[in-house]
C-alpha cells in the first residue's frame, strides 16, 4: 500500500526524503482535486496526506470523497510545520467514520 502526499514544497520534499515516491507540490485547489481524484481510483494508494491549508481550499470536495469512499484511501490533513493543527481529532473522526460509527454530542 502506497502513501501519496500533496501540499507545499516543504511538506512534499520532506516526505520524499523519507521515502514517499507519490507526491505533488501545489497550492492550486484545481490541481489538488485532480490529484486526489486520480489517487482515490488507484487501488495501490492507501493513504493520502494533504496539507491543512490546501485541504481547506477543497473542503466540500474532500467531504464528498470521504462520504463516497468506505475504507480506502484514508485522507489525512496535516498542519503547518511545527504543529498538528487538530489532526488528532480529525484522525479520530475519520477512523470512527470508517468503522461505521459517528461522533455524537453527549447530553
Amino acid at each position: 500500500m502506497k502513501i501519496a502526499v500533496i501540499g507545499d514544497e516543504r511538506m512534499v520534499w520532506g516526505f520524499s526524503l523519507a521515502g514517499l515516491k507519490e507526491g505533488m507540490i501545489t497550492d492550486s485547489a484545481h490541481e489538488a482535486a485532480d490529484a486526489i481524484s486520480r489517487w482515490v481510483r488507484d487501488p495501490g494508494i492507501g493513504i493520502i496526506l494533504i496539507s491543512l491549508p490546501l485541504a481547506d481550499t477543497i473542503r466540500p470536495y474532500l467531504t464528498r470523497v470521504r462520504l463516497e469512499r468506505r475504507l480506502y484511501p484514508l485522507i489525512l490533513e496535516l498542519g503547518e510545520t511545527g504543529g498538528i493543527s487538530g489532526v488528532s481529532s480529525r484522525v479520530e473522526e475519520e477512523l470512527l467514520r470508517m468503522v461505521g460509527m459517528t461522533t455524537g454530542e453527549s447530553g
